[in-house]
């Protein structure tokens, strides 16, 4: 296999995309929809989050050009697959990878993707993922490579989650319009500022990828960002955050014509906004139950 080869081109994305960005129009505005309060919360919603453990959210930094990222998707699927539900995941496809090609089917860039990467900055090298928004054993910055993606997971496993979250969305078949009615329950008192950002992904979008044997026709994205319920770096929440502090919020979306209804999750994780931006909770749901 000619490895220089696939560093040149991959040299050659990373200067093509450099230029890109410095003679782009502007970037298209995020365009939120703001939460509604939702009245009382019902008890069969707070019912539900009684016993909900810790449930870890993984960012992964991704992009159709990056010939060794479907090798950290395997290796994310693998630790999906062992921690089921308690584990969540999102695909940020921005930067300088990300660029579609001719070919491509989807452009799986959106302002939300870049902006979450302008939130992080960019790794500083791929296959690369943050876990729980933490940085990790006197690190600088929460990117973790591929070989310490699984420890910092179990790590966080073993927390106790200081937020619940319950989710019940609603869809509307004839418009593909939804609703996403949030539940948020304090375990124990939170006294940084807390923010919460809610995503829309869709799983199982098949589209060209770059790979170690050659541009892949026929490969399968998962937990692809669409879009943004929320400012991407999270809203700012205003209500009480005393342990036992209970309120709903009711967000409404549409899903895209060109997006698989049955694919499609709603993710809402709860995470400081001072200093440390570590993530409290996190939860999803599948928009069509």
């Amino acid at each position: 296999m000619n490895y220089m080869k696939i560093a040149n081109i991959q040299l050659v994305s990373i200067v093509l995309a450099v230029f890109l960005m410095t003679t782009s129009c502007d970037e298209v505005p995020i365009v939120i929809t703001p939460a509604q309060t939702a009245g009382e919360c019902t008890p069969a919603a707070i019912s539900t989050v009684v016993d909900q453990k810790k449930q870890v959210l993984i960012e992964e930094f991704t992009g159709v050009r990056c010939v060794n990222c479907p090798a950290g998707s395997e290796a994310l699927q693998q630790l999906l697959d062992r921690y089921g539900e308690r584990l969540i995941a999102f695909s940020i496809h921005a930067g300088f990878f990300s660029d579609p090609y001719t070919q491509s089917l989807y452009d799986f860039r959106t302002p939300a993707a870049e902006a979450i990467l302008n939130f992080h900055n960019s790794p500083p090298g791929y296959p690369s993922a943050i876990v729980d928004r933490k940085i990790f054993g006197g690190a600088i910055r929460p990117h973790l490579g591929q070989s310490l993606w699984a420890d910092a997971i179990a790590q966080q496993l073993e927390e106790e989650p200081e937020v619940k979250i319950h989710l019940d969305p609603s869809f509307d078949p004839i418009t593909s319009d939804f609703e996403l009615r949030t539940t948020i329950f304090y375990e124990q008192a939170i006294e940084e500022e807390v923010r919460i950002t809610v995503l829309i992904t869709e799983d199982k979008v098949t589209d060209y990828q770059l790979t170690p044997s050659g541009l892949q026709a026929d490969y399968v994205h998962d937990h692809v960002i669409r879009s943004s319920l929320s400012a991407p770096a999270g809203n700012i929440l205003t209500e009480p955050s005393d342990a036992g502090s209970i309120f709903c919020k009711l967000y409404t979306g549409n899903i895209s014509a060109d997006w698989k209804e049955e694919d499609c999750k709603a993710i809402v994780f709860l995470h400081k906004g001072g200093e440390s931006r570590e993530v409290l909770q996190a939860h999803q749901v599948k928009i069509i139950q």
